[in-house]
């Protein structure tokens, strides 16, 4: 016969079971947890060491670009050093020459004399040489030179005092005397030709007194002159407004300023 099973004994089995189930559930769980703790630790340990690592390195790349600024502003003063050095070799090899004739009037008869002007970076000195000849300049000349330099740096708007001006002058070997201002637009026209870099028209020429204000003043001698610029191969020649002359083989149109001779001249 079988015997009967209390009911009380069931339960406290299945008691027993529940107890015996949730001691293991539980010892697992704390295990996992013990273990998680374990990874998260170390997880945390590695976030440290990589944020210690990544505050080096903002160090580092601070410290580096403060160095690459030093280097631009070093490389920006040597651009600029560099720059200024290029800009004085520009104006130590900077020179231009412009050649033209000069007229003047001498025993009687017309005479051609070469003009070469050179313009080049200097302290405003005004020069001349006597390339062939026995040339003497009276002191007339050198006051239409100088008057010359004024107008010329008006008409250019530089300053003159930027630059040196070497008139050289050659004549035939003769000896003469060079008197009077009549060279004075000549003087002009050269020297803005060479400082704005432009051609003189060689089958023109002028002759004419140049005054401050840009003017051609008159002067003496127009047909001699006219007739030595013919003989170089001049075909048009500007004289002072009011002094033109019919002569065979040249022409002469009158101009009152600076300005006409560059238009007739100047290209």
């Amino acid at each position: 016969m079988f015997k009967r099973i209390d009911i009380k004994d069931v339960l406290v089995i299945l008691i027993f079971l529940v107890v015996l189930l949730v001691l293991f559930y539980n010892f697992f769980v704390i295990r996992e947890i013990k273990e998680m703790k374990m990874e998260i630790k170390h997880q945390n340990d590695e976030i440290r060491s990589i944020s210690e690592n990544l505050s080096i390195l903002n160090k580092k790349l601070n410290s580096t670009e403060r160095e690459m600024g030093k280097i631009n502003r070093t490389l920006n003063i040597l651009s600029k050093n560099l720059s200024d050095l290029n800009a004085t070799l520009d104006k130590l090899s900077f020179s231009v020459k412009r050649k033209t004739f000069i007229l003047g009037v001498e025993g009687g008869k017309g005479v051609a004399i070469f003009l070469e002007t050179e313009v080049r970076y200097g302290n405003g000195r005004l020069l001349f040489n006597i390339d062939k000849g026995d040339i003497m300049l009276h002191y007339t000349v050198q006051r239409a030179m100088i008057n010359a330099k004024k107008v010329a740096g008006k008409e250019t708007n530089l300053s003159m005092e930027d630059f040196d001006i070497i008139f050289k002058l050659r004549g035939k070997g003769e000896k003469m005397c060079i008197v009077g201002e009549s060279a004075g637009a000549a003087f002009t026209i050269s020297m803005i030709a060479a400082l704005e870099n432009k051609k003189i028209n060689e089958s023109v020429g002028v002759t004419g007194v140049i005054l401050p204000s840009g003017k051609i003043g008159m002067v003496t001698g127009i047909r001699e002159k006219a007739k030595a610029a013919r003989e170089i191969g001049i075909k048009l020649l500007l004289v002072p407004a009011g002094q033109e002359i019919d002569i065979e083989g040249i022409k002469t149109v009158g101009v009152s300023n600076i300005e006409e001779v560059e238009n007739y001249m100047l290209y």
